[in-house]
């Protein structure tokens, strides 16, 4: 049986804190690589948003890229949360093409797609199981809350809702 034993991001608002805040509720563990100077939108001074997560590692560039590159290489699969049109976020569209250089498989969540969240949420969950991982190490990628002010919240909905029902 599948189950999530760690959530991996990089700490960026929206998404990825969505995801981590509903793994630390859930118990899972959250780890991730975070830019030099822990960077985010909303913490852009040092130590940045490593003064929430200290489980974060810098990577040595101040450069968001490297972050989400060596989160994708370090995660078993990965969850995307994205918009039907795609080009809201620079940075969770470079993921696209790391998941393919590191083989890391993917499943992709529409916030305004016409499938309701359930239904993709079930389909999430097919997918997580159909992987046949015991130990999943699942990264989460999406925009930030700049980007889609909703982020935060169906990442948090989708992951706690992951975890729960592979925990069964």
């Amino acid at each position: 049986m599948s189950q999530i034993v760690e959530v991996r991001v990089g700490g960026q608002s929206g998404a990825d804190r969505g995801g981590m805040d509903a793994a630390q509720a859930c118990g899972v563990a959250v780890r991730g690589w975070c830019p030099a100077g822990g960077w985010a939108e909303d913490y852009p001074t040092p130590p940045g948003v490593l003064k929430l997560y200290p489980q974060l590692v810098e990577t040595p560039s101040a450069d968001v890229a490297q972050r989400t590159e060596w989160n994708i290489r370090d995660s078993s699969c990965c969850l995307v949360l994205n918009s039907r049109a795609r080009g809201i976020s620079h940075g969770t569209d470079i993921g696209y093409a790391l998941y393919a250089r590191y083989e890391t498989p993917y499943h992709e969540i529409t916030i305004d797609g016409d499938t309701s969240l359930e239904a993709q949420i079930d389909a999430a969950c097919e997918w997580l199981e159909s992987l046949d991982d015991d130990a999943i190490v699942l990264g989460i990628g999406g925009p930030r809350a700049s980007e889609c002010a909703v982020a935060y919240e169906v990442a948090y909905h989708v992951v706690e809702s992951l975890i729960a029902r592979l925990s069964q």
